[in-house]
């Protein structure tokens, strides 16, 4: 049976980790993002290159590079979140944070990446908005799912 993303929630941290896995991880100091409507996708896209052969007429593709999805988060105004603060710093610096999904209860999953945070954004001024930010996130290290500390 499949389960929803109700209840996952997002955490930073504005440090990178010492080393690239689960201990890495937990070692860090996390700031859970109250208020989160879309936590984005931690996710790789890979290109593909085209390799021609003149005698046989193919041009075959082959897997190249891979890089980070820009995926979509946002999350409603609560006052004095520490975490939607960081969202904010982390937007405006320009170097990598460490980032945590934790997946809802049932699951038993945390997913970690290191990437940026950008393009934070006030939502709308208008009667179909709510009082929050919209801000995109991309990671530049490949995903680890684990199990939660």
């Amino acid at each position: 049976m499949s389960t929803t993303r109700v209840k996952s929630t997002l955490y930073l941290a504005n440090a990178l980790p010492a080393t690239y896995d689960k201990a890495g991880y937990e070692a860090l100091t996390w700031v859970k993002v109250s208020g989160i409507g879309s936590a984005g996708a931690p996710a790789f896209s890979q290109a593909v290159t085209e390799v021609p052969d003149l005698e046989s007429g193919i041009i075959r593709g082959v897997k190249a590079m891979k890089s980070g999805e820009e995926t979509d988060a946002d999350f409603r105004y609560i006052a004095s979140d520490a975490g939607q603060a960081l969202v904010k710093t982390c937007a405006d610096a320009a170097g990598d944070v460490s980032m945590k999904w934790l997946h809802p209860s049932g699951t038993n999953l945390v997913t970690y990446a290191t990437g940026i945070v950008f393009n934070l954004t006030t939502n709308m001024f208008d009667g179909e908005s709510y009082e929050g930010s919209k801000f995109k996130i991309r990671i530049n290290t490949e995903p680890l799912q684990t199990t939660p500390p």
